[in-house]
């Protein structure tokens, strides 16, 4: 599914980026993992950015319910992932909400998005 840039505050999504594609979601938004056993809260997800001038990246939206979990499941002590971002919730606006932190982080601090996110060959 691919979404809108959102509402006016995501100035610098409008400005860099082309589309945002979450390729888990249906039509109509839901997730497949969507239904009793696993809230939005609680849950990860990846998603693909593209920026205007042509490279895309690699990110996967994760609360921190879903980190601790993992972290349990697993018994681990630390946890990395590179293109993570941590989300409230996995709702459309969280995503786009993470999307501009990572541009404005970028433009602020001279860094390129692969910073943030794992470009795409």
């Amino acid at each position: 599914m691919k979404i809108q840039m959102g509402p006016p505050q995501y100035v610098h999504t409008k400005t860099f980026v082309s589309e945002i594609w979450l390729p888990n979601r249906s039509l109509d938004g839901m997730l497949p993992s969507t239904s009793m056993e696993i809230p939005l809260t609680q849950d990860n997800e990846d998603f693909f950015v593209r920026l205007k001038n042509g490279p895309n990246y690699a990110f996967t939206a994760c609360t921190p319910e879903n980190i601790l979990h993992v972290m349990q499941r697993d018994n681990l002590k630390s946890f990395i992932s590179p293109g993570l971002v941590i989300v409230r919730s996995l709702e459309v606006e969280s995503i786009l909400d993470a999307v501009e932190a990572c541009l404005r982080l970028t433009l602020a601090n001279g860094e390129s998005l692969d910073h943030y996110g794992v470009r795409q060959r």
